[in-house]
């Protein structure tokens, strides 16, 4: 092998990477190929490629009513809205307080509870485990979004026909049970409405709600601090966030000529995820590195602990004067 001169004119051997290292790298790779399922994701796209320009142009069909439905809505709910903030404004006495305690104290336990069992999750994970989690979750986000995608037109209907009901309920609440407005329009109704949405409105149509979301509405609460767990841990650093995903939440009102473009972006989303699920996968199985699994390593090397000390002892050593290490014999009598 030829010798590098270094800076000083000295000589020394090239370092390289290890045979074993490369080889290891070489099988990962393999492996991590034989992950991806390259053919079934194949298949899966040749399909979808044939029923897209059918999806589109169903979709173009029937977004003018599905619009012309929402903007019948919007009517409803701006008239509600004017109403509702003279009378039943979350934001001012005297509901306030009522508002907070009713809905966002309770949202808030809800959620702490939530934030309480993923800590405790992440906690008896291990790192290989996490990640799996972490892009099984993600899987589960970009395939729901292509398959609301893929019924876009349905799950439009289905919204707006809940929403048509919501303004009907609202509208016929009888006197005693007014006070239900706090939740039923701020929280439900008006929220749903603002997220379908079109794009493409006019300027001078304006949608009312922006200082009463419910992030504004219960900020004071939701922006709290959890209450201390006393038998949860501190989670280790995390190594990856939630999935993000660009766009909006799903389903609203998608322009007609931007159908198509929301589609190829969901499946990349998705195709995307599939591929880190499966390298993800790969990953954990071949390492599992889980609680049960540690348990199961800890039994088995409690088990051979002694015979394995005793190997140790045995080919670790090296004595450095042959006589020392004679077997021990009985002492004899004078």
């Amino acid at each position: 092998m030829p010798l590098e001169t270094r800076s000083d004119g000295s000589t020394t051997t090239p370092s390289c990477p290890k045979t074993k290292a490369m080889l290891e790298d070489v099988l990962k790779q393999i492996s991590d190929f034989d992950a991806l399922k390259l053919p079934e994701l194949k298949g899966e796209l040749e399909g979808f490629v044939k029923k897209q320009q059918g999806l589109v142009d169903d979709y173009k069909k029937v977004y003018p009513d599905l619009k012309r439905r929402w903007l019948a809505q919007h009517t409803d709910v701006q008239t509600l809205y004017t109403q509702l903030k003279t009378t039943h404004d979350p934001l001012k006495d005297p509901w306030k307080d009522l508002v907070s305690k009713c809905i966002c104290a309770k949202q808030k336990e809800v959620d702490c509870l939530g934030e309480a069992i993923r800590n405790r999750k992440r906690c008896s994970s291990g790192k290989l485990e996490y990640e799996w989690e972490q892009a099984k979750d993600a899987f589960t986000a970009a395939k729901w979004r292509l398959d609301v995608l893929l019924a876009l037109a349905a799950k439009l209907d289905a919204a707006l026909t809940a929403d048509g009901n919501w303004i009907k309920s609202i509208q016929t609440l009888p006197a005693p049970d007014r006070v239900t407005v706090l939740y039923l329009f701020w929280v439900r109704l008006l929220p749903a409405h603002r997220a379908l949405k079109p794009a493409d409105l006019p300027r001078d149509c304006p949608v009312p709600g922006d200082d009463e979301t419910p992030e504004k509405i219960c900020k004071t609460e939701w922006d709290a601090k959890c209450p201390a767990d006393a038998w949860a841990c501190i989670p280790p650093a995390s190594t990856g966030g939630a999935a993000w995903y660009e766009g909006r939440s799903l389903p609203w009102l998608i322009p007609a000529d931007a159908y198509e473009g929301a589609l190829d972006c969901a499946w990349d989303a998705y195709r995307q995820a599939k591929n880190k699920l499966a390298i993800a996968e790969a990953a954990f199985k071949a390492t599992p590195d889980d609680l049960a699994t540690n348990v199961k390593r800890h039994t088995a090397a409690k088990d051979a602990l002694e015979a394995e000390i005793l190997k140790c002892l045995k080919t670790t050593w090296t004595p450095t004067d042959p006589c020392a290490e004679t077997a021990p014999t009985e002492e004899r009598g004078v």
